[in-house]
């Protein structure tokens, strides 16, 4: 799943802004603006970005052979150029008559192939399309290391919004995206690897689509549930300042999510999957809900073992 939520580090000189335009690939971008998240849009905007807002140069290539749907390998991409493909990235393939779909890349060779995750769905001759839909604008380096820019110790909510005006296929579209300003970003180091083994044989029961990366987009959604799980809860996962701690929720997730699947395509069973459901709410419960740590954090991003037991690790 694509993020529309970005995490700045506070004081690091050249990041930027992105935006995945859902429409296509934008021919323009309008203008860009940042604003504080309880700002309209008829308050100053903030001076969060320097420069000119772009879309993403490449990919912007096309197929260079049949590729897709009625092919012997319907993941593979055959590609004119694969100057700025990078795995883990999702783009834009686009037919004559079309057709259009999202590519999630998974692998590629330079200047010959890309495969996808999943089997393309429709046919891809010589000259369609595959491309990027990214915009991008740099962050201005004054600004990223104001400290008063950083995104609220206390909230769950992001600290900015931005919006984003562009163009694709003629019409302008409005959307936002939104950002946060933190000391250290939310993250997880899990591979597949390591959900195997915490739970040996998870590899093994992974869809063929899933299997060539070891499964690692599905630890990744794994990652952003629990995410998800933590602000239902209250919480934002950048509070927490044990890796230990994220990684292990993350595997549990991933175990549970394909304990889900399992049941849902018929290779799993609805006992299996409840189990590894009780497993994770059970973790989720003894890691999150009911800590059983002292610890207290300084507003700099120290954690420090004194002061009384909280519900949550205070960012």
């Amino acid at each position: 799943m694509r993020a529309f939520s970005q995490e700045l580090l506070y004081n690091v000189t050249g990041q930027t802004l992105v935006f995945d335009a859902p429409e296509g690939r934008p021919s323009s971008v309008t203008s860009v603006a940042v604003y504080r998240a309880s700002d309209d849009d008829t308050a100053t905007a903030e001076s969060a970005t320097t420069g000119s807002a772009s879309v993403e140069s490449n990919p912007a290539t096309t197929f260079d052979a049949a590729s897709g749907a009625g092919q012997a390998d319907p993941t593979k991409c055959n590609l004119t150029a694969t100057t700025g493909i990078t795995r883990g990235r999702v783009y834009l393939a686009t037919n004559a008559v079309g057709d259009k779909e999202w590519v999630p890349v998974t692998a590629f060779s330079s200047g010959s192939h890309a495969f996808s995750r999943v089997p393309l769905q429709n046919a891809y001759a010589a000259s369609d399309a595959f491309e990027s839909t990214r915009m991008s604008i740099a962050v201005d380096s004054t600004w990223i290391a104001d400290v008063d820019n950083i995104s609220s110790e206390e909230s769950t909510a992001p600290g900015y919004r931005v919006v984003w005006v562009y163009v694709a296929s003629g019409v302008t579209y409005r959307h936002q995206s939104f950002v946060d300003v933190v000391r250290y970003s939310a993250q997880h180091q899990v591979t597949g690897v390591d959900v195997d083994a915490r739970f040996p044989g998870w590899i093994e029961q992974l869809p063929t689509d899933y299997r060539r990366e070891q499964g690692q987009s599905l630890v990744d959604e794994a990652f952003r549930a629990v995410k998800m799980d933590m602000l239902a809860d209250g919480k934002a996962t950048r509070w927490l300042r044990n890796a230990d701690v994220v990684n292990e929720l993350t595997a549990y997730r991933a175990r549970m999510m394909l304990s889900e699947n399992g049941v849902i395509v018929g290779s799993g069973t609805l006992d299996g999957a409840s189990m590894a459901a009780e497993a994770y709410r059970q973790r989720y419960q003894q890691l999150v809900q009911q800590p059983h740590v002292v610890t207290s954090v300084s507003p700099g991003g120290a954690s420090l073992g004194e002061g009384k037991p909280s519900r949550f690790w205070r960012r």
